[in-house]
Formats: C-alpha cells, structure tokens, sequence
C-alpha cells in the first residue's frame, strides 16, 4: 500500500485524490519540457563555441517557470496522498488547489478566445474553432472534484499523520527532484549571465598579443559567444548579437600583427576571390583606432555583409565582420573596443 491510514476513503475522494495526482504529473511534464527545452539551446550554443543561456540576456524570467511548475507539481502530488488521510487540513488543500486550477483554465479560455475572436473576425480563424475551446470539457473535470468533496465533507474528521515511506519516494522523485534540478538550474543560468569577463582574462593570458573587447555594449546587446582562443590560426573571436532573432550579428576576429598581419588577411581575401571568380574592392576607410588611422573595407557575398580590417598600435590586427548593420554603427562599434 501507498498509504498506511488506517480509515478507508470513499471511492469519492479516490477519485479527487487520482485527479490531483495526475494534475500533479501534468504540471510535472510542463516543467520538464521547459528544462529540457533550455537545456538543448544551451547545447546548441556550446556546440557552436555561445555563450551558454544566451536567451536569458533579455528574457530572464524563462528560467524561472520550471522552478514554478515543479512546485505546483509538488503542492498537488503531495496533497493527493494527504487527501486520503481524511484529515481537515487536507480538505481546505484540495479545494484551494482545486480552485485555483479552476481560476487557471477559465483564465487561459478567456485569453485565447480574447485572441482568436479578433482573428475570426477578419476570417482568418473559422468561428467554430473559437465555440470549441469556449466548450472545453476539461473545465468540469475540478467543478465535479469540488461537488465530490462537498459532498464527501463528513469524511474529513482524523488526526493528521505522516506519510508513508512509499508515498514519500514517489514525492520525492516526481516533485522534490524536479525542484533541485530547476535550482540548479537557475544557479547555472545566473552565474552565467553575470559573467561580465566573458572568457577575457583567461584568453589573454593564452595570447601574446593585445585582445581587444567593447568598452561597453548598447541596450540590447550581448555577447553571442565569448572570446575563445583558437590554436589552429593563434587567434581570439568573439561575437555581439543584439537580439538571438534578430539577424543582425557582429564577428570579431583578432590576430597577431607580426605573425598574421592585416595585408596577409586581406590578400588571402584577394586569393579567395579569384578563386570564386568575384570581384572584390579594397577601399580604404577611416577608423580613429587604427595604426594609421586607415582600414580595409572588404564588401561580402551579401550586401548586408561587409568587413573591415585594420592594424592598431597594440601589434593586433582587428578583422570585424558586420551584418545588417550600418557603416556608422560599426565605426561606433569600433571606436569602443578598447
């Protein structure tokens, strides 16, 4: 047996106590969703040399729900086994939380039918569409549970008792584990976000040369990825993206003047397009940080595309590729990186 209570409930408030149980798993399986939805962007950002939890640079509170359905998970698979103990506390729980999931579809009902009726209107979405989810038989399921205890309200006279140790593992691995790991979630996700170095420090100290970083980023800006050294060409890149669906994205390379120098960089661009059959101009361009005060401008494929090189005092040649961005933009851009 699950539970150890010596009255047996009615079939009534089984019935109530499945419903919370299976309520439980439901909010239990939207948390794990989340997680593991989080989890592959993470990878997928690791994969690619991203910084992890690039997403919760402006949209912090998404780690926060599965934090919140593993507790709501919690509250109902926990009540369901107190249910069964008869005890009054156990009442007052299951109709709060009972109500309170009540309150949650009539919400979300009205919203969607909010949003759908705007669309109907115009003929995109056909009316009997917004008539179902008006009829969502789901709505009864917690009017039934309360009329259930209502009507079972005589049965919730015992003393209160522990659970048993069976109904205390089951807890215990579909709920309380669920929030350690939301936790530790969140605990990742933070520390991540408030890495301001960005992998800095610990790449200079694998370079001879002087690496370069914004001085500081625009609203909205962050770090797509972090600076990582790469060991085939001795070199750091890092990347800005002001929003993950934006478009828009700044690469930044960085080399060592003595050993890759900005004329070497662009005639192996020169090489490569002739190698493709395009032409390809070199005009120079002003930039206030540079050796001489003067850059390549190299144009891509993509008229959105375009990249400007230059050498600084440092002994560090810049390779800052730009996309969707104006030529003021950068040259501001460029100007910060100090």
């Amino acid at each position: 047996m699950i539970t150890n209570y010596d009255n047996v409930p009615s079939k009534k408030i089984r019935v109530v106590a499945i419903w919370l149980w299976l309520n439980g798993l439901y909010y239990l399986f939207n948390a794990v969703v989340i997680t593991s939805v989080i989890l592959i962007l993470v990878s997928l950002e690791t994969a690619v040399g991203g910084s992890k939890f690039v997403m919760l640079q402006d949209n912090y509170p998404l780690i926060l729900i599965p934090l919140g359905y593993a507790f709501l998970s919690y509250f109902y698979q926990h009540n369901a086994f107190k249910i069964l103990s008869l005890t009054r506390r156990s009442f007052y729980m299951a109709c709060f939380l009972i109500m309170g999931h009540f309150i949650f579809l009539v919400s979300t009902i009205l919203a969607l039918n909010y949003l759908l009726s705007s669309f109907s209107s115009k003929g995109t979405i056909p009316d009997f569409v917004t008539i179902l989810i008006s009829l969502n038989p789901l709505i009864l399921v917690p009017i039934i549970c309360i009329i259930l205890l209502a009507i079972s309200n005589k049965e919730f006279e015992n003393q209160e008792k522990k659970l048993s140790n069976k109904a205390i593992i089951l807890i215990f691995l579909f709920s309380i584990l669920p929030i350690f790991i939301s936790v530790f979630l969140i605990i990742w996700g933070t520390t991540e976000v408030l890495d301001t170095d960005y992998n800095y420090a610990k790449v200079q100290n694998q370079t001879d040369f002087v690496i370069y970083k914004p001085d500081k980023l625009q609203t909205g800006m962050h770090y797509g990825y972090k600076f990582n050294y790469k060991a085939e060409d001795d070199s750091v890149v890092f990347a800005i993206a002001p929003n993950i669906m934006d478009g828009r994205m700044i690469v930044v390379s960085q080399y060592s003047t003595i050993k890759t120098g900005s004329a070497s960089i662009v005639s192996n661009i020169k090489n490569t397009c002739k190698e493709e059959s395009r032409v390809c101009n070199f005009p120079e361009v002003n930039v206030s940080k540079s050796k001489t005060g003067k850059a390549y401008y190299f144009e891509g494929m993509d008229p959105k595309e375009y990249e400007i090189i230059y050498d600084t005092i440092d002994g560090t040649t810049v390779s800052a590729s730009f996309v969707s961005y104006s030529t003021s933009e950068s040259y501001t851009f460029l100007d910060q990186l100090k």
